[in-house]
Order: C-alpha cells, then sequence, then structure tokens
C-alpha cells in the first residue's frame, strides 16, 4: 500500500528540491565566511589608517589611543 503512491518523477523532484536547499545554505556559509574575512581585513586597514594618520599630526602613541579610544 505504501509503494503505491510513490513514482520516479516525484522522487526526484523531491531529491532536487533538497539538493538545492541544501547548495543553498552551503553558498550562504561560505558566503558568510567570506563576508566576515573581507570585513575584517579592511577594518584592520582602517584601523591603521586612523592610528599612523594621528601619528602623522604628532601625537604621542598614548594621546593615539585615547583618541581612538583604545584606553
Amino acid at each position: 500500500m505504501l509503494l503505491t503512491g510513490w513514482n520516479m518523477k516525484d522522487a526526484l523532484a523531491v531529491a532536487r528540491e533538497e539538493g538545492t536547499e541544501d547548495g543553498i545554505e552551503i553558498g550562504m556559509e561560505k558566503g558568510r565566511a567570506e563576508g566576515i574575512g573581507i570585513g575584517v581585513e579592511k577594518g584592520i586597514g582602517i584601523g591603521v589608517e586612523k592610528v599612523f594618520a594621528l601619528l602623522e599630526e604628532g601625537l604621542s602613541l598614548q594621546e593615539a589611543k585615547k583618541r581612538l579610544k583604545l584606553l
């Protein structure tokens, strides 16, 4: 009785749908990880630029840290 409602076309459609959902989830996870890595890299670069700009203004490292609220 259970097998009477099963057919290959429906089974393949379900398998494709599940595969697509799995692929989307994997792609999103990879995209998030890559995006976080890029964001961290850019953030570090911006921070370094700010520190150097303050040092070029003649601030001491301690003063630069205070200005950047790192102390």
